[in-house]
């Protein structure tokens, strides 16, 4: 594996630190690789959809405060075309919805 070097400012460094700990990586590198592969990951889905796209929302979240983002996605189901629900880090779960306007 290559070793990448990066330069972070102190904040920046002490939020990713908080980060680990509350999800439970084991390091800097695992948090960092993580976070690429997400952004990737994203990139990817975005530059594949086809067609007119009015917005592309993300939403991460607990997975206990899934009630609120089912009610979300039932209120603008007449407008979502994609929904894609995946868990990106430890307890956490991402959506990801293709959005075109809203039908009369």
């Amino acid at each position: 594996m290559s070793v990448v070097s990066v330069s972070l400012n102190d904040k920046l460094l002490e939020d990713i630190d908080d980060f680990m700990d509350e999800q439970g990586f084991s390091g800097r590198s695992e948090v960092m690789r993580t976070a690429v592969r997400a952004l990737l990951r994203d990139r990817k889905e975005i530059s594949d959809l086809e067609g007119i796209v009015d917005a592309v929302v993300i939403v991460t979240h607990e997975d206990e405060d899934s009630g609120e983002i089912d009610d979300i996605q039932h209120d603008y189901q007449c407008c979502t075309e994609k929904q894609k629900k995946s868990n990106s880090y430890t307890t956490n779960c991402r959506h990801r919805a293709r959005l075109n306007k809203r039908r009369s």
